[in-house]
């Protein structure tokens, strides 16, 4: 079994929600509608279809705003607010994971610099293969690319939609809560041991 660790949200605590308010203002707009005019720029970025420099050029036109504003709320947000996750971190480290995530090259880049990708032995980012969870050509490249067959791999991942569009095509998957809660369904469901005084 290879276990398919998502970035942020599980290894790494990061939700869009933390920096989509600080956009919002910045662009003086509601929450909800910034949200729903950018989700298709990030996903292009995420799948790499577009730059970085486009996805902040792309938020200005649509705003009316300075697109470099973007860019410095993003980066002093995600400075201020990802942590590891270390427990989860830790068991990574001690099961034959890899890390799969929807990311933006930036991301990838602050998360190599602070050593967060260390616990796995590959680590797959969306941008690189040109598709992003859910979309389920993205595990069958990763799959194929490591050898192996969905009923051998397990996702773990915060999201439930990406968690069912891997079930959809053969692979495992636990909606990720907390460390205690992984450990728990990877002992109940999946028959692995990990040390119980170290991740509780």
């Amino acid at each position: 079994m290879i276990f398919l660790f998502d970035c942020f949200g599980v290894v790494v605590d990061w939700k869009s929600e933390y920096v989509i308010p600080l956009w919002a203002k910045y662009a003086k707009v509601s929450e909800s509608e910034f949200k729903s005019k950018i989700a298709e720029d990030l996903e292009l970025c995420e799948a790499g279809h577009i730059s970085m420099s486009e996805l902040w050029e792309n938020f200005g036109r649509k705003f009316n705003a300075v697109p470099a504003g973007f860019e410095h709320i993003f980066i002093e947000c995600f400075q201020k607010k990802a942590k590891l996750n270390d427990d989860v971190a830790a068991i990574a480290k001690s099961l034959p994971s890899v890390m799969l995530t929807n990311q933006v090259p930036w991301h990838a880049e602050y998360c190599r610099k602070h050593g967060w990708f260390s616990s796995f032995s590959r680590v797959f980012l969306s941008f690189e293969l040109g598709y992003r969870k859910p979309d389920s050509r993205t595990y069958q490249l990763v799959l194929k690319e490591l050898g192996v067959m969905p009923s051998d791999a397990l996702l773990i991942d915060d999201k439930a939609d990406n968690v069912k569009s891997a079930q959809l095509i053969g692979m495992k998957g636990v909606v990720f809560q907390s460390a205690s809660q992984l450990k728990a369904d990877l002992e109940k469901v999946y028959n692995v041991r990990l040390d119980r005084k170290k991740y509780v």
